[in-house]
């Protein structure tokens, strides 16, 4: 319904239908714009040594859309 009150930013999340994540595929040709989703982590919560990044979207299950990013940090992601 709005921002997060700590950090100002915007939450998102998966759709669920109980614990099974609703997915579907999105064409390349139908996003506007890239967003840099950061996930919210419990502080108590400690990520394993060999974690790799490419297992973000897979292992959070809420993130946090940057509003502050540039519009050109795409240009710079590898």
């Amino acid at each position: 319904d709005g921002p997060d009150d700590v950090t100002g930013l915007w939450v998102v999340r998966p759709t669920m239908d109980n614990d099974v994540r609703l997915t579907g595929i999105i064409p390349l040709a139908s996003i506007a714009r890239a967003c840099h989703l950061m996930p919210v982590i419990d502080h108590n919560v400690r990520l394993p040594y060999d974690f790799h990044f490419s297992d973000t979207l897979d292992a959070f299950q809420a993130y946090y859309v940057n509003t502050y990013v540039d519009y050109h940090s795409h240009e710079t992601v590898l």
